[in-house]
């Protein structure tokens, strides 16, 4: 792939993860690992090795294999097929900071395969069922909000080998809602609990970080409250999102508002919307749901009682992309959304769990991951076309 000559020459990788094996394989103990670009325009990290051992491309563009990626710019004669599992010895991570996106750049026009691959499925083992929540971060790992096990579990970039557990499991009286992950691996969580005790059960709601040092329990970072209003109380989050200024911001679906939660200020401040009034005015929200901050301070907000969608994203080229019954996309410079496709598969789940919403995510390649239906899995609709 990466030839030992002087008139072809790659990035080199932050760094390389030990390989496995014994003394005496003739193995390096460490991989020396390119950064190359595959015809999704998404990057990846990988060994040094000879052409001969790869597959060309078909067309220059795709592989037959789901296995595989296509490397456009190795130093070999044509674009190769390179195998995922390579990925798995070298370091993925990028340079820079690249806040909770991912490497790929995604052309207004992408395209992808209706027919998902199913992820965590629920049928497969204990730890997968009841999927509340998932975030994928900048180098492909999946987190996950179990709602079954009350565990947060991060998998490793494409794989299922389980990185770590959070959360107190059946020690906890909280339920998971909502998560979302910061560029530091820290993650943060819309959590509930149902007093059953009195005739009139009465529900609790707080927001809750976990990192390495509570990783377990966690720390809360705003409420312990019953449902109420800002500054002191809110009614949990359909949705969550962290900028990269560490700000928090919730959407208060029973309000109709979005509040903001910062380091500095520990009680919740409104952003959009007017406390108790729901309406389509400009200055007012009904039964709000994702939410997503851009790099410039953007607050961008699905107003789902007045135009009945759920989620939202928003790519590093601002297409914003909005899931329903259909998953739509809008693109700077475009008048009206396009239609990506229709999917039974999730379309069930949002309208069921209203209160949850959908997500839309985006893994290092392009592919994108959805929310199955009773949240029984995750769907990978592998990308098609990316041609900008």
């Amino acid at each position: 792939m990466i030839q030992s000559k002087t008139t072809c020459s790659a990035p080199l990788c932050n760094s390389a993860y030990s390989w496995p094996g014994n003394s005496g394989t003739g193995c390096p103990s460490t991989a020396t690992c390119y950064r190359l670009r595959t015809s999704t325009n998404g990057t990846i990290c990988v060994p040094q090795g000879a052409c001969r051992f790869f597959d060309t491309c078909i067309s220059g563009t795709r592989c037959a294999s789901n296995l595989t990626t296509c490397v456009v710019d190795s130093c070999c004669p044509a674009p190769i097929c390179v195998p995922l599992a390579l990925a798995s010895l070298c370091d993925q991570s990028t340079p820079a900071d690249t806040g909770t996106t991912t490497q790929i750049r995604l052309c207004p026009n992408a395209t992808w395969n209706p027919n998902y691959m199913t992820l965590f499925s629920a049928s497969s083992s204990y730890p997968y069922n009841t999927i509340i929540d998932y975030f994928v971060d900048a180098n492909g790992s999946i987190y996950i909000a179990n709602g079954s096990a009350n565990h947060i579990i991060k998998y490793a970039p494409r794989s299922l080998n389980v990185a770590f557990f959070m959360g107190s499991g059946s020690f906890s009286p909280y339920t998971f809602q909502r998560m979302t992950v910061d560029t530091n691996g820290t993650v943060y969580t819309c959590e509930y609990r149902t007093d059953s005790i009195s005739y009139s059960p009465t529900t609790y709601y707080r927001i809750q970080r976990y990192d390495s040092n509570s990783s377990l329990f966690g720390t809360t970072v705003f409420g312990e409250t019953v449902c109420g209003t800002p500054p002191n109380q809110f009614c949990g989050c359909t949705d969550i999102f962290i900028d990269r200024r560490n700000s928090i911001y919730c959407s208060d679906s029973l309000n109709h508002l979005v509040i903001n939660i910062t380091p500095m200020n520990p009680q919740a401040t409104i952003v959009a919307g007017i406390t108790n009034s729901s309406g389509s005015q400009l200055n007012q929200l009904n039964s709000p749901q994702g939410i997503f901050v851009d790099n410039n301070g953007t607050l961008f907000v699905v107003d789902s009682g007045n135009n009945g969608i759920g989620g939202l994203t928003v790519d590093s080229a601002g297409s914003v992309y909005v899931i329903g019954s259909t998953l739509q996309r809008w693109s700077p410079g475009t008048t009206y959304l396009t239609t990506i496709f229709n999917s039974s598969a999730w379309s069930s789940y949002y309208y069921y769990y209203y209160y949850t919403g959908q997500r839309i995510a985006f893994d290092n390649f392009g592919n994108m991951i959805l929310r199955l239906g009773s949240g029984s899995g995750l769907g990978l609709y592998n990308i098609l076309t990316n041609a900008c």
